[in-house]
């Protein structure tokens, strides 16, 4: 029962992920026009569905998910993942209307006491933005069928484009720690709290980005998205499933065996 659940699910994230890339306000612009559908319904609908979303990143706002381990030629580094607003770019109303949450990838323990690195790596590797103002959205709801006027600031940043997809939070397990927004201490994905904790509108999505062939990852390119591939495998494979029932199955009858011997003698 539970292999064919998890065949089905790993199925579904597959054909998702064969599906083209559309900007995030395409994608979104269906469930923004039903603006009774409940929050859990859009993340259904969207989540691992690639997206285009393009903006500038709020640097300062970033959060820091962890510690995430991650292995490097048999060697296990400590990181995290690092997670930050990206605002849309003025006149950009096609591509994403709205503030998005992304997952940049892993980066190593160091960025989080040095923050600078962020700020480096996007005057780096983005473009410079088109005009002179980003749009920030007030607090108001992100699937809501009525247009709010944005207030604008300056910005001194640069406009990154970001191929991703939407997910959902994270269901923690007992050995997890709760998160503390207070001081700045999260463990598990929950968006709503991450939300709010970085002054976005409720309601906000968020994705993770995913790498991008061209870039060798394998050097010190930070930070270093999620591989597509990892989305499609579990970390205990549904055909592995008979593999381990034959192993116990196994096991349990030579145990069997063994006491019934033993107490036939």
């Amino acid at each position: 029962m539970r292999r064919e659940w998890k065949m089905e699910l790993l199925d579904h994230r597959r054909e998702r992920l064969k599906d083209d890339v559309v900007p995030i306000g395409v994608a979104t612009a269906s469930v923004q026009s039903n603006s009774k559908q409940d929050y859990k319904d859009v993340l259904q609908h969207l989540e691992y569905r690639r997206v285009k979303c393009e903006g500038v990143f709020q640097d300062d706002k970033s959060i820091f998910l962890g510690p995430r381990g991650r292995a490097n030629h048999g060697v296990t580094e400590r990181g995290y993942f690092l997670i930050t607003p990206l605002v849309p770019t003025e006149g950009d109303h096609q591509n994403m209307e709205m503030p998005v949450l992304v997952n940049r990838g892993w980066v190593p323990g160091s960025w989080r006491d040095n923050p600078t690195n962020i700020t480096e790596r996007n005057r780096n590797d983005s473009k410079p933005a088109s005009q002179e103002t980003i749009k920030k959205e007030p607090f108001i709801s992100l699937w809501s069928k009525k247009k709010e006027t944005m207030q604008k600031q300056p910005h001194t940043k640069t406009t990154t484009t970001v191929i991703a997809v939407v997910r959902d939070s994270e269901t923690p397990n007992m050995f997890v720690p709760p998160n503390e927004p207070a001081s700045g201490q999260w463990f598990f994905v929950d968006i709503p709290a991450m939300v709010r904790a970085v002054g976005l509108p409720e309601g906000t999505i968020y994705v993770e980005a995913l790498q991008d062939k061209s870039v060798d990852y394998q050097g010190k390119k930070y930070p270093n998205p999620k591989d597509p591939e990892t989305l499609i495998r579990s970390s205990v494979m549904p055909n592995d499933h008979l593999s381990y029932a034959f192993t116990w199955f196994a096991l349990s009858a030579a145990t069997t065996f063994m006491a019934w011997k033993r107490l036939s003698k």
